[in-house]
């Protein structure tokens, strides 16, 4: 398929956004997309990478469609206001990501008010921009790692009319290295930025380093960004929408590896590793598996979102002796996290709710 045919193919299938928020119901839900495809995999699921190959994206490609088709039913009388695509979509030809989102847009009921797509270095040319910008993706995140091309491949995301832009990165160890990534990712003039954990993040040596270098982040990025949420920063007005659903514990469907659902009381999520995945949909076995209770679901996003969490709400003692251990701090009432507690924030979820 040419980039003509598929400006005409998506010209068909393109919902009329909203024109106000108010069309789409509060309740509405969010959908990411798992692609893990590239060395460092989907850093916001855990989903492992994966070399890129376009036959192994059209296997993918196949599977993924199948997944959500065949979840249809599981979601039909919910509505989805934000999709959101992992960095591997990037990776994958236009035909292979058309049919993703055609196959999205038959099976389950969007009334679009935000498409992201995570983009990697070197992977998307002006052509290929414009055409992701007409098939109503309206932010793009750039991927930011050790290529040279990477300010030329933020200038295409820009000059392609995305109406916010900005980077993705990982925490790195605290020093000049980290100081040299962030004023980069400045340099870039970005609309926001979304920083992630490494998979090592609470391993002794690593933290004591991701500690400085969360201190280090909030001095360069609090001059000119607001912090809404847990590692999400951004410009006034920049704020995703996809990523303020999913911390306010709205309905969320994941699809592809490491992808979580949560849909009623509890979270679940499909494998991480991507051959366990397509062995699953292949032989049409459901991929999902419970992951996390929804006392620890809800806890956890309160936490991420930053306003503190009422400590009348949880066990007190688990919640001294966390404030003991400096992993909470505690004010006026609420309960937040420390920076060490950022690094432990599952295991003082577990506490608590166990404790609860």
């Amino acid at each position: 398929m040419t980039i003509a045919d598929l400006r005409l193919s998506i010209d068909g299938l393109r919902p009329v956004k909203p024109e106000t928020e108010t069309t789409t119901p509060k309740t509405a839900g969010a959908i990411l997309v798992s692609v893990p495809f590239g060395d460092e995999g989907d850093w916001r699921t855990g989903a492992e990478g994966v070399s890129h190959s376009h036959a192994k994206a059209d296997r993918f490609t196949a599977a993924l469609c199948r997944e959500i088709a065949g979840r249809g039913a599981e979601l039909r009388g919910r509505e989805f206001a934000t999709v959101s695509f992992s960095v591997g979509a990037s990776l994958v030809s236009l035909d292979q990501l058309y049919r993703v989102i055609q196959t999205l847009y038959d099976s389950v009921s969007v009334v679009p008010q935000e498409q992201t797509i995570a983009v990697a270095a070197g992977a998307v040319d002006e052509a290929k921009a414009k055409v992701l910008r007409e098939s109503g993706f309206d932010r793009a995140d750039l991927r930011l790692g050790s290529r040279r091309s990477e300010a030329a491949d933020f200038r295409v995301l820009r000059e392609a009319g995305f109406a916010s832009v900005g980077c993705e990165l990982q925490y790195a160890g605290a020093g000049d290295a980290w100081s040299q990534t962030l004023d980069a990712a400045f340099g870039l003039e970005p609309d926001h930025l979304a920083l992630s954990m490494p998979p090592s993040g609470n391993v002794p040596g690593v933290a004591a380093g991701l500690l400085q270098s969360f201190g280090l982040a909030r001095e360069k990025l609090s001059r000119d960004f607001h912090n809404y949420v847990l590692h999400c920063w951004c410009r006034p007005g920049h704020e995703s929408r996809h990523v303020a659903a999913v911390f306010a514990n709205q309905p969320l469907a994941g699809f592809g590896p490491g992808a979580v659902t949560r849909l009623g009381m509890e979270e679940a999520a499909n494998p991480v590793r991507m051959a366990d995945y397509l062995s699953k949909i292949e032989k049409g076995r459901p991929a999902l598996s419970v992951a996390r209770s929804a006392a620890e679901s809800r806890l956890k996003n309160d936490l991420a979102r930053l306003a503190g969490v009422p400590a009348a709400s949880v066990n007190q003692a688990e919640a001294e002796a966390l404030v003991g251990r400096g992993l909470l701090s505690s004010r006026d009432g609420g309960l937040y996290l420390t920076d060490p507690g950022v690094i432990a924030i599952d295991s003082i979820c577990r506490e608590l709710t166990a404790a609860g």
